[in-house]
């Protein structure tokens, strides 16, 4: 993955975590920028606790998390095979 560059190349937003959360697939991943400008996976995890690098004393306990958020996806309506609703 690549960050948003600048007329010289350079990153320009200087985000240097993202987190990319799926209830539905059940899966929290964390990209790091690296020094070239890519972004880099460093923690894909769905089970468990994880510690967050960049964030000291962090730590997500994600099988709470799921069973936290798995009643509100029961609500949610019914896609059909398109992806509609």
């Amino acid at each position: 993955m690549r960050g948003a560059a600048g007329r010289d190349g350079k990153p320009v937003a200087w985000v240097r975590w993202y987190w990319l959360v799926d209830p539905d697939a059940q899966l929290f991943e964390l990209c790091e920028l690296g020094p070239d400008g890519s972004y880099v996976q460093r923690l894909p995890a769905s089970e468990g606790k994880v510690r967050v690098p960049g964030l000291d004393g962090l730590e997500l306990d994600l099988d709470a998390l799921w069973a936290e958020v798995a009643p509100l996806l029961d609500d949610e309506p019914e896609r059909d095979e398109s992806g509609d609703r």
